[in-house]
């Protein structure tokens, strides 16, 4: 088995596990035990504290994995840049901590007003934000070194797990919810820790700092793509994320907790692609930098025809069984249904353009994504804006998917402008057709008088049906020929 598909499959293995107990948070413990405002509150101490970690990082990822393989082959060079990572993405994080307090009043004052419990917890961010960016850090270095499954199932299995544990503690009134805050700003500590002792253990957390890699011959490129790629990482991110931010500033944490939930579920189309991003980005830069284009086309196909397939059956699940997911709620989250159809769509299109993102970066021409992000993000902005004035929920998660739709079609039309690359081809309209067929075999099936019953039996018939097709048809069959050769 090639080396995608072995850390591919144990990628997907943890992100499923972790999507179930993401699930089981989501929907069963979060909105049972603590009332919207809390949890529209530790929505936005996660939002807020990955677009802070983003900018202290300064693009280091896109830089990593860009420029790894040049030093991959020479321990003092790869030492020095381990070295310098530390240093770029620490200073990062106190310049914008202390841009942050000068300018703390004003950005309070955005949530002050509707989302009052932000002013007492806002401290949580940097915590979690330093914590976060450490372990970014360590986690780009280990997919660097095409090792991506440890970091995969401490963010994606561990993280969530530690969640649970805290919820049920505080269920039975273990300890209040200031604790239960600072147990929960821990659990990021505590996966980093962790991250660092497996670099250790393997021997790749070495640091050192070599004189000649700050030079301003190598420091310069560097640099430029840094920034260039900070920018369209930081819009990306922004653009996913502006919409939770705008409504605490504009309704309330009691609409982030609603949008927060669906949006979640949402998200779990993407969760299978995410895991197989992880281990193909450093492969699809080394095949770019020696110029196998065919290799990256491959890739580029498969990839967005397996994330058609499981993101297209995730999609289809919910919406089969959504009503006896939101029997699980409080009836209140019911309302964020709507917020689930829409975010969904864009998130399967997403999903669906496949790894251009990547091949973007990766390329000469990283700078249009960068400045296709900065255009969208004023897009996005202006758009949450109205819309949610006008729409609340529904006007975010219209403003959500237009901005998903927009940015992956201007990727799309670029790199087959430029490069001659398109994801999309015969296996694709066949991906699509079994998840209708699929689709359709769930939601034929009739009610029955209890909705654990319902979810399960429509369930297996669906995932019964989606096995047998894609079996029959040989399509993950050719998806994994493919990633063997790679």
């Amino acid at each position: 088995m090639g080396l995608i598909a072995s850390q591919g499959i144990k990628n997907s293995i943890w992100s499923y596990i972790g999507m179930l107990v993401g699930y089981l948070n989501v929907i069963l413990l979060l909105p049972n035990i603590l009332p919207l405002e809390q949890v529209g509150l530790i929505r936005v101490l996660i939002d807020v504290s990955v677009i802070f970690a983003h900018i202290c990082a300064f693009g280091m990822a896109n830089v990593l994995i860009r420029n790894y393989p040049a030093y991959k082959d020479s321990t003092k060079m790869r030492s020095g840049f381990f070295g310098f990572m530390h240093i770029w993405i620490f200073i990062g994080f106190l310049i914008f901590s202390f841009l942050f307090f000068l300018f703390k009043e004003p950005i309070l004052d955005l949530v002050r007003t509707e989302s009052p419990l932000v002013i007492d917890y806002y401290l949580l961010i940097f915590p979690i934000a330093l914590f976060s960016l450490y372990f970014n850090m360590l986690d780009i270095y280990s997919r660097a070194n095409l090792s991506s499954v440890y970091p995969s199932f401490l963010r994606d299995v561990i993280l969530r797990i530690a969640l649970s544990v805290l919820l049920v503690f505080y269920y039975f009134q273990e300890f209040n919810f200031e604790l239960f805050l600072l147990f929960f700003t821990a659990t990021y500590f505590l996966i980093a820790l962790m991250q660092f002792l497996f670099l250790k253990k393997k021997n790749w957390y070495t640091l050192s700092f070599v004189s000649d890699f700050f030079s301003t011959q190598k420091l310069k490129p560097v640099l430029k793509y840094g920034f260039f790629t900070l920018m369209a990482g930081l819009s990306s991110i922004l653009i996913a994320m502006i919409d939770t931010v705008m409504l605490t500033g504009l309704v309330g944490l009691d609409a982030v907790a609603i949008y927060a939930t669906s949006f979640f579920m949402a998200a779990a189309i993407t969760v299978p692609a995410r895991s197989l991003y992880k281990i193909v980005f450093p492969i699809v830069s080394d095949k770019w930098m020696h110029h196998k284009r065919e290799d990256v086309l491959s890739i580029y196909r498969k990839t967005s025809v397996a994330n058609v397939l499981t993101g297209g059956f995730i999609f289809l699940w919910v919406v089969v069984n959504h009503q006896y997911i939101y029997k699980m709620m409080p009836d209140v989250y019911a309302q964020g249904f709507i917020v689930f159809i829409y975010v969904g769509i864009g998130k399967l299109f997403e999903a669906s353009a496949g790894i251009g993102f990547m091949i973007l970066s990766v390329s000469e021409k990283y700078k249009f994504d960068t400045f296709f992000n900065l255009l969208l993000l004023i897009l996005a902005v202006v758009l949450n804006y109205f819309l949610i004035s006008a729409y609340g929920l529904s006007g975010a998660a219209i403003a959500s998917f237009l901005s998903l739709v927009i940015i992956n079609t201007l990727r799309l039309i670029t790199i087959a402008y430029f490069f001659k690359l398109f994801p999309f081809y015969s296996k694709t309209i066949l991906a699509c057709v079994i998840c209708i067929v699929c689709f359709f075999a769930g939601w034929i099936i009739p009610e029955f008088s209890s909705f654990w019953v319902n979810i399960i039996i429509k369930s297996f018939v669906m995932f019964a049906v989606f096995v047998f097709l894609c079996w029959k048809t040989n399509i993950y069959k050719l998806f994994n020929e493919e990633l063997k050769s790679v």
